[in-house]
């Protein structure tokens, strides 16, 4: 049985190939831009930074194929925010979940979208810095067309950074070992790949021109209209905080989830999240142009940024987002600071006041928790490799297996690969043998990201965790460090949660300001809680979605229910699992040669795999193998 883009159906069997194409083609190549005017050599999707929006349907099943156009780099595409139910190959995580598509080649990524399952996302490469220009948002519609408020239109703003150095320039100081080069702040920030800016004519390479047309990302509105702006986080580094002049918002989506609608001034994300907020026109607008503001939050310097909203009886009536433009020329009030108030830094903003509008859906409850795993975030000196970022000590390098996690699960000895859950109840869940956290379906894993402080400056940052595969509930976040008495009074004092989302930020205590946040060398400074349900089989990355400090080593891997893999046919083992394999076509195929996949056989055994797991959550052994863990869990929460 094939989980992912091997694209053969039920049809083969009869001997029958059907022709098709696939839903959406993303090519990624290398190309020249200046989204703020200064030239930059960019890895870009369909030739745009960034790339061109999907849209898709809960419940439907699609398949996007990327070409790799790039001469001597390999890539992949992530889909931020899938589930990535029963294609756990198609996560887009190069030396996890898949081999990453060498030069000159493609890969056909396969997911099927559950009933439920809408709302905002993007995808983005994987691979070292590429995701600061490989991007793109997505839509996922609802077959109902409803929301906790009703709306007219669309608006999509994809916020990112703009760094003038190359991608090659900014790893080789990421991972010098001798001096350390960090990247620092961005020199603008984007909105729908745009911005003012100046071009330095005396850094130009050697053929290359200086921009005169870049400026403000232009939105047109009508008069008396309900906008849904959905603000996407696409940045690399940046924390970033927006209010739009004259207008309030009302946040009605968090990362992909309805919540109750939730007036707010301004809004807060991090790298990886994304809000749903409506906005409503004035009928008589006293002027036709307003401007968005843009800052950085939780950084030592701030980077400023703007937009362009424009009254226009002219204005599309449905334009959500165009990745060439439209571009104002009119300069940014030089003001604007003063007339568009935003806070300073304040711990949570409010992501724990939510509610999700779906009442019906809601967490394992505490007696429900199998075992807890805490996962220590911080940066560290690690002898001759220089700086890095780790989870618990251990470094994410993508070298350690030799083959991605969940490839090896497929090779000829298996049980080499396969977690041993022993030794990781004995490591906090850490299995050292496989590299892993292992789990087995049917657990609730209370996961707890803690926020420690640098070893030489005793400063704390605000990291952006993102879980891969299904979505965790969010339960909570504080100051210092976690205890489940510290997890209650999170509780009480919040108005909302839990709800849940894909990424979630843990902040820095005392929460003040970035200078603020000194705490001491290797002090706790912030912890938040993710509650998940271990239903599919895979491999996950959680990991935080600054990019930087992902190509630094901070990320680690889940390996759920590996014994319970599906498995591929023997025929299709050689092409599947070797790099550059048949699975990842050469560009010169047809499609009309490619069959389609065994995705109803595929369905059905997840469907199958839900059902013991409901089973195995009241089975016997399942409450043997983790009694260990719920004892110490109960032990906390009593204390």
């Amino acid at each position: 049985m094939r989980l992912s883009h091997i694209l053969f159906t039920l049809a083969v069997a009869a001997n029958t190939v059907l022709a098709w194409q696939p839903d959406y083609i993303l090519r990624i190549s290398n190309q020249t831009i200046a989204s703020d005017c200064q030239p930059r050599s960019s890895v870009v999707v369909n030739g745009t930074a960034p790339g061109p929006l999907l849209t898709f349907q809960e419940g439907q099943h699609y398949w996007v194929r990327v070409f790799n156009d790039l001469p001597d780099q390999n890539t992949t595409i992530h889909f931020h925010g899938f589930t990535q139910y029963t294609t756990p190959f198609s996560d887009g995580t190069p030396l996890t979940s898949q081999w990453p598509i060498p030069p000159g080649h493609f890969y056909d990524y396969e997911f099927n979208l559950e009933d439920g399952f809408h709302g905002t996302y993007w995808y983005h490469s994987h691979v070292n810095m590429q995701v600061l220009t490989a991007q793109g948002p997505v839509i996922v519609e609802p077959k109902n067309k409803t929301a906790p408020i009703d709306y007219d239109e669309d608006i999509v703003m994809m916020l990112s950074d703009d760094y003038h150095a190359s991608d090659e320039t900014i790893v080789a100081g990421l991972l010098n070992t001798s001096v350390f080069g960090w990247l620092g702040e961005p020199q603008n920030l984007l909105v729908n790949g745009h911005a003012p800016g100046e071009c330095n004519e005396t850094a130009l390479s050697a053929g290359q021109t200086c921009n005169v047309t870049c400026g403000n990302n232009l939105q047109k509105v009508l008069p008396g209209k309900k906008y849904r702006v959905r603000v996407i986080g696409a940045t690399v580094l940046s924390y970033i905080g927006l209010a739009l002049e004259g207008h309030n918002m009302t946040v009605i989506e968090v990362d992909g989830t309805y919540v109750e609608p939730y007036p707010v001034v301004d809004l807060e994300l991090g790298a990886g999240q994304r809000y749903s907020v409506i906005i409503e026109t004035m009928q008589n607008p006293p002027k036709h142009d307003y401007h968005w503001r843009l800052r950085t939050m939780w950084r030592p310097t701030r980077v400023n940024g703007s937009a362009l909203w424009q009254y226009d009886d002219d204005a599309p009536s449905n334009c959500p987002y165009d990745n060439h433009g439209p571009v104002s020329s009119a300069a940014t009030p030089t003001n604007l600071n003063e007339t568009v108030y935003l806070p300073e830094e304040k711990f949570g903003w409010y992501s724990d006041d939510f509610v999700q509008w779906n009442s019906t859906e809601y967490p394992p409850t505490d007696d429900e928790v199998t075992r807890v795993i805490v996962l220590n975030g911080q940066q560290l000196v690690a002898g001759k490799s220089g700086f890095r970022w780790s989870v618990n000590n251990h470094l994410y390098n993508g070298t350690t297996p030799h083959v991605p996690y969940l490839v090896g699960l497929y090779s000829e000895n298996p049980t080499e690969r396969m977690p041993n859950y022993s030794i990781a109840l004995q490591h906090g869940g850490y299995d050292p043998l496989s590299n892993t956290y292992p789990a087995k379906l049917g657990e609730v894993l209370d996961i707890v990201i803690e926020n420690h402080a640098g070893p030489t400056s005793g400063m704390a940052e605000a990291h952006p965790w993102h879980s891969h595969g299904r979505k965790y509930w969010d339960m909570g976040s504080g100051t210092g460090n976690f205890s489940y008495a510290a997890l209650n009074a999170s509780r009480a004092a919040a108005k909302g949660l839990p709800y849940l989302r894909d990424t979630s930020v843990v902040y820095p205590s005392p929460g003040a300001a970035y200078n603020g946040s000194v705490t001491g060398n290797y002090s706790d400074a912030g912890w938040r809680l993710f509650r998940i349900k271990v239903e599919d089989p895979g491999t996950w990355l959680v990991h935080c979605h600054i990019t930087p400090h992902q190509v630094m080593g901070m990320m680690t891997v889940f390996m759920y229910g590996a014994e319970d893999l599906a498995p591929i046919p023997e025929s299709l083992v050689h092409e599947f699992l070797t790099y550059g394999g048949g699975a990842y076509g050469e560009r010169t195929y047809s499609y009309s040669t490619i069959p389609r996949s065994f995705f109803s056989e595929m369905k059905r055994a997840a469907e199958e795999l839900r059902m013991l797991e409901r089973i195995r959550r009241s089975a016997k052994g399942l409450r043997e193998y983790v009694g260990g863990g719920r004892s110490a869990v109960s032990a906390d929460r009593k204390g």
